[in-house]
């Protein structure tokens, strides 16, 4: 290599220009380094020798590769990633003589081949250990974070939730009782694992707490309510049979067919939870599977078996009496009855105008002039509509037009409408007008017309059971007002709704088997630098967590999960997760309860030549 390697190479400033001033630097490019080595063939076998040249620095080559330098006596070796971008002879000495260019891939600076390693036990909160870094420049080390003993406190017990999205159609904030209204939490009580009220049950979802609400605490069908975002179903096939141990997943279809997807997650087969951490597109497959994950079992599989994705990486955590009642953002509490099902909405409350973002609840649709939504009885407003209303009046030509509506993802069978009453001060202009509507999203048709009142300014009661023509994603109560002046003002309105949704598209859902629950939940700080990390992540005992500050992953070792939610960076920029500066540095370990707890660390140290 020719000499002049050392450093870094110059960035690129970019420059905002200002009038009459002069320009302030808004940022900075870093254009990279190129290494040219200058390559001589020494030896009689001149033709394999080229051949192996040509191997080594293949411009076709996609996948960078490590070059490696070494000291003439061998003792310090250092690389850079990089990729060959031409490769020449020189001319006139007869292939014998070379020259190659490449280019660095990401960090231009060396790094040791060999990474400097340390163990720390950890036995108590509180406690320190020095770290020393020998390189030129900081460093940034993978922890394997392994907890060897149970501590004080915490959550003791979690359960794995498997969630099937069984639409094509994606939802955002949808309601699901992920206990399927069968989560025995009386004999948790009465054995000593939860609080009575259930101020320590906590949800998880994709490492991160989540408010829940709670029906039934205490008996043998507790419900717990979350909000999940859902993508469309991803549903595809095995193109061939796979042993328990098999790592490599083969689907049907195109890439195209994944869509949504993420590079790593989770997919369910029969009753086998499996975590991947790759898709390769040809063939299509999903790649770096763990089997029997979440607590599953491993298992062979047949061709043709459905391989379904599971959107959320969910669990249930409880077991800590020390534990106070979360809080839960009642803006986002389902407007229905918590006492309904996955599969029956039972709506007493139908909507709140200061919380508007409180999911399922029923929209108002104007559709000429100006009909009046209203959420009491008898036409008297209300925040919290405990009726849907709707009046319509005529002081002049032309018709009042509006409906509140319903809408689900999964599709309503039934709309249940009960404790209902109509009025009207002229009944000639009520006929057809006053009905219920189903339907998808801007294409609505009568299901059911409500009945004429038999006497003009007077409240009337109506109900009906509905059953809808086929399956719809929408649901409305319709009033428009008669086109002619004179004819009064008309109101409808109803107390109660049940929806029926269509079980063959609502979540499917499974409880996991109860194991045992490590709550790590500690800050690791460089007290040296000032920057830390906290990580508040639910695991087992004696399985490793790896937190990798140069790449910035967190990865659950025992399923290849990514954690990335149960991070939380302090004191620096995102690329300074917690880096070693040169020289000594002093890191801290802080977890209320901690008995053993074991860090393994390791870092390339890095050089600038």
């Amino acid at each position: 290599m020719p000499t002049g390697y050392g450093g870094l190479p110059g960035v690129n400033m970019m420059l905002g220009k200002r009038t009459g001033n002069w320009p302030l630097i808004g940022g900075i490019e870093r254009p990279g380094r190129e290494l040219v080595l200058q390559i001589a063939i020494i030896g009689s076998s001149t033709d394999t020798l080229q051949k192996q040249l040509h191997q080594w620095f293949d411009p076709e080559n996609e996948t960078p590769g490590a070059l490696v330098i070494t000291t003439e006596s061998g003792t310090v070796s250092r690389y850079v990633n990089a990729l060959c971008q031409n490769m020449q002879p020189v001319p006139g000495t007869r292939g014998l003589k070379w020259i190659v260019t490449l280019a660095v891939d990401g960090d231009v600076r060396w790094r040791e081949v060999t990474p400097t390693t340390s163990s720390w036990n950890i036995t108590a909160s509180g406690q320190t250990k020095s770290l020393t870094n020998n390189g030129q420049d900081d460093a940034y080390p993978i922890l394997t974070i392994t907890p060897t003993s149970g501590k004080t406190g915490g959550y003791a017990y979690k359960r794995f939730v498997t969630i099937k999205w069984n639409t094509s159609i994606a939802a955002t904030t949808y309601p699901v009782d992920i206990t399927n209204d069968s989560l025995n939490t009386s004999t948790l009580v009465s054995g000593g694992k939860m609080q009575s009220d259930g101020d320590d049950l906590r949800v998880k979802v994709d490492g991160m707490e989540v408010s829940r609400w709670l029906n039934g605490i205490n008996t043998t069908t507790t419900q717990v309510w979350v909000n999940l975002d859902f993508s469309a179903k991803v549903e595809p096939l095995l193109t061939s049979a796979i042993t328990n141990s098999d790592t490599v997943v083969p689907v049907d279809g195109t890439i195209g067919d994944l869509s949504g997807m993420p590079s790593a997650g989770i997919i369910l087969i029969d009753s086998e939870l499996i975590t991947y951490t790759g898709i390769n597109t040809s063939p299509l497959q999903f790649t770096g599977c763990t089997r029997g994950a979440k607590g599953s079992t491993a298992a062979s599989h047949s061709a043709a078996a459905s391989v379904i994705w599971i959107q959320h990486d969910i669990w249930i955590l409880y077991g800590n009496s020390s534990a106070s009642a979360p809080t839960a953002d009642s803006n986002y509490q389902p407007i229905f009855s918590l006492s309904s099902t996955n599969t029956s909405w039972d709506y007493d409350n139908f909507r709140q105008d200061t919380k508007p973002n409180r999911p399922r609840s029923w929209a108002k649709v104007t559709l000429a002039r100006g009909p009046e939504f209203y959420g009491g009885s008898h036409k008297t407003a209300a925040d919290t509509y405990a009726e849907l209303g709707i009046s319509c009046s005529n002081t002049e030509e032309g018709s009042d037009i509006g409906y509140l509506s319903i809408y689900n993802e999964c599709g309503i069978t039934a709309a249940n409408f009960q404790n209902g009453e109509k009025y009207a001060t002229v009944l000639g202009g009520w006929t057809g007008y006053a009905q219920v509507l189903e339907g998808n999203s801007g294409a609505l048709t009568s299901v059911y017309n409500i009945p004429t009142p038999t006497a003009s300014d007077t409240w009337e009661s109506w109900s009906q059971n509905i059953t809808l023509t086929v399956t719809y994603t929408m649901v409305a109560l319709y009033l428009r007002a008669p086109f002619k002046v004179g004819l009064g003002s008309q109101a409808v309105e109803a107390a109660d709704v049940t929806l029926t949704l269509d079980s063959t598209y609502t979540p499917g859902i499974t409880i996991g088997s109860e194991t045992g629950n490590y709550e790590l939940n500690c800050t690791i700080a460089n007290t040296t630098t000032g920057k830390s990390i906290a990580i508040h992540f639910d695991m087992a005992l004696n399985q490793d967590l790896e937190l990798n500050t140069d790449e910035k992953t967190l990865i659950y070792l025992l399923d290849n999960s990514a954690q990335f939610g149960a991070l939380t960076i302090t004191g620096g920029p995102r690329r300074d997760w917690l880096k070693l500066q040169v020289g000594s540095n002093t890191i801290s370990f802080t977890d209320t309860g901690t008995n053993a707890v074991t860090i393994d660390f390791s870092w390339e140290e890095r050089h600038y030549q």
